[in-house]
């Protein structure tokens, strides 16, 4: 794995540094942002609830 450096928020001016795996020239995968990969999105609720950015995968794409 390397690690790599994501641009993130509304103007990309949130640095997040996270490991990748490299699906093919262009395309890595990353844990999760909002739920840091488990799937599982519990921040201000009774209830954990299924991550929406990741449909509870815990993992997302992002273009290298």
């Amino acid at each position: 794995m390397k690690k790599i450096t994501v641009y993130c928020g509304w103007w990309r001016n949130t640095k997040v540094e996270t490991n990748v795996k490299i699906i093919c020239d262009i395309v890595g995968e990353i844990p999760c942002l909002e739920c840091e990969g488990n799937g599982i999105w519990n921040y201000g609720y009774d209830e954990s609830k299924s991550c929406t950015n990741c449909k509870g995968t815990g993992k997302q794409y992002v273009g290298l």
